[in-house]
């Protein structure tokens, strides 16, 4: 966790809104992110923290309001101008380069050159001591669309690191992961902010959010309901902000289904070559029958 000593707020929103159209995405909105920590953006769909992330990242201009960044008052009317800023973000849709290798996409735009003429040997030579200062080893020379996810989310991340980016936003950044991926990018974003850096993280998933934040604000319908220490906060805290209602609950009970019907539907040993091999089963007349897996897995081909 960061040390005692509060750091000093890296970006401060003060009353900042954005409409689209009559539909206020984000309504008169004032936090500060400070750098040595994880804040967390909650809220249900819709509830205006994509917008915000976007916001602070120029992918969005707000209708009003004001914005600081390390003391002094800015405005970012474009990506590439919050990028040279040291604003950064990661998505759930990374955007890599998936024909070209791990070194090309950690090194576009940040190459090292003699010259007109880029020095391959020291830009690769650049980017293993970046996999080896933030512990996250890859072959450089791999190709990218070739990585498992988990490895692409490395190479997004380190090519924000290799931009010098002093605040990043993972809007989403786990729910394309499996389980221990996602306990390993936890464990990352804790690390960066204790390297001082100030980290947004986006999610739906409230028990990431209670295992790694260090501050929560909590949005519904484009409005702040508050902001607090995250040791403050409980699942159930985290619902009733975000719904208005307390957490009754995911589900309600399951009604009984009907005995002795034949199935609706049913699969016997189907097969697609390169998508899905030997696939059994039924559905019941009144039953919900869930289908579970990774990107890629072969769900929707079934």
């Amino acid at each position: 966790m960061p040390a005692s000593e509060p750091q000093q707020a890296a970006l401060v929103l003060d009353g900042v809104s954005r409409t689209y159209g009559s539909i206020a995405a984000l309504v008169n909105f004032s936090a500060s992110f400070r750098a040595g920590e994880v804040h967390a953006l909650v809220g249900e769909n819709g509830a205006g923290k994509s917008t915000l992330g976007k916001l602070m990242l120029g992918i969005e201009i707000p209708d009003g309001g004001a914005i600081q960044w390390q003391g002094k008052p800015a405005r970012f009317r474009s990506p590439a101008e919050a990028t040279r800023q040291g604003l950064v973000g990661i998505s759930q849709e990374l955007s890599l380069m998936p024909d070209r290798s791990v070194v090309d996409n950690l090194s576009i735009g940040q190459e090292v050159c003699l010259g007109p003429f880029v020095n391959a040997r020291a830009t690769l030579k650049k980017a293993e001591a970046l996999m080896a200062q933030f512990d996250m080893p890859l072959d450089p020379r791999a190709r990218v669309g070739d990585l498992p996810m988990a490895d692409q989310q490395k190479v997004e991340i380190l090519r924000a690191l290799n931009r010098d980016a002093n605040l990043i936003v993972f809007d989403e950044p786990t729910a394309r992961l499996e389980s221990r991926d996602a306990e390993k990018l936890m464990d990352l974003l804790r690390s960066l902010a204790d390297q001082g850096r100030a980290i947004v993280f986006i999610s739906h998933f409230l028990d990431e959010v209670l295992r790694v934040a260090d501050t929560i604000t909590i949005l519904r319908n484009g409005e702040l309901v508050r902001t607090s220490p995250a040791a403050q906060e409980t699942r159930s805290s985290l619902v009733l902000g975000m719904t208005g209602a307390e957490d009754l609950g995911q589900f309600p009970p399951l009604p009984a289904r009907p005995v002795g019907k034949p199935p609706v539907a049913r699969l016997s040993g189907a097969s697609h070559k390169g998508q899905f091999e030997d696939i059994s089963l039924s559905v019941q007349p009144g039953e919900i029958v869930g289908l579970a897996g990774l990107v890629g897995a072969g769900r929707s081909e079934v």
